[in-house]
């Protein structure tokens, strides 16, 4: 069966309005009603030591939905060698360079896993995202990353987003990498892309101040991979905000997207007579206002 993209999403109004309003906990309703999701039996949120670490301070539900692009991280298994050695970010760099544009980058590593020896068990501690990492996927148009371990650089990533001048030596950086383009206008420009993007939230199980290299390396791109008890496949979709992470399968993100607007017009509707009850408006119990909007709670 033919994947669903992103900017095929897009082109539906019904369904650009739904990803402006979803948000996990209605992506999670959405595939409890219709039987995707089963309590007790399955789900597709992510585990709950994932949580926002930066990239989206202007933003405050830290919200990014789009299409999964998976990876899957490993302990380095021989540092020494002469390949590995010539380019320890092999994996990494083929994962940037296979992002498209509306991508979140979804990342498992061997953080959760036990080791027999001392030595594994820190290298499994590699920062696999950061500053690099995410100023390179925004050049690829991806929208975010969800990391199942740890990543660093949160004040660098948090940096890009603010308004303000570029620093000095930033402008020097830049004003070498255009060469004979550098001017005070094409830095304005990269400046203005920036702020354009205005987020890239960044999703982890916390910090650490470790590189990736000879730690860790991405072995498996574009593959199925398993974050607790989720499987997640390639071009699936993804929202994360607050609330946490849920996964949407690609088959069933059309019907998913319906709901979450179903969803949303019973929530404004019980959130308003609550409000107009606060207000003295009326004095309908809560029993009478969920059966008027058909058990919608």
């Amino acid at each position: 069966m033919k994947k669903i993209t992103y900017q095929e999403l897009l082109k539906d109004k019904r369904m650009r309005f739904a990803i402006s309003i979803i948000n996990s906990a209605y992506a999670s309703d959405s595939l409890d009603k219709l039987g995707i999701q089963k309590p007790g039996r399955n789900h597709y949120y992510l585990p709950i030591e994932i949580h926002y670490l930066a990239g989206a301070e202007t933003d405050p539900q830290h919200r990014v939905f789009g299409a999964v692009h998976t990876a899957a991280f490993r302990i380095v298994g021989d540092p020494d060698s002469p390949a590995y050695q010539a380019n320890p970010y092999e994996g990494e760099i083929t994962f940037i360079r296979t992002l498209k544009p509306g991508d979140v980058a979804v990342i498992d590593t061997p953080i959760d896993d036990e080791f027999q020896n001392e030595e594994e068990n820190e290298k499994k501690c590699g920062g696999v995202w950061g500053g690099l990492l995410t100023a390179l996927s925004l050049s690829y148009g991806a929208v975010g990353a969800v990391i199942n371990g740890p990543t660093r650089d949160t004040h660098q990533i948090n940096s890009y987003f603010r308004h303000g001048s570029f620093d000095a030596r930033s402008i020097r950086s830049l004003e070498k990498a255009l060469g004979k383009k550098a001017s005070k206008t094409n830095i304005k420009k990269i400046r203005a892309a920036l702020l354009k993007a205005s987020k890239f939230p960044v999703y982890g199980t916390g910090t650490l101040p470790t590189d990736s290299a000879f730690r860790t390396e991405a072995f498996s791109v574009e593959e199925s991979i398993k974050i607790g008890n989720v499987i997640i496949n390639d071009q699936d979709f993804i929202i994360a905000d607050n609330d946490g992470q849920v996964v949407i399968p690609n088959e069933v993100v059309h019907e998913v997207l319906a709901k979450v607007i179903e969803i949303d017009a019973g929530d404004k509707d019980v959130w308003a007579d609550a409000l107009t009850r606060l207000a003295g408006f009326h004095h309908d119990s809560i029993d009478e206002i969920v059966a008027r909007r058909g058990g919608h709670l």
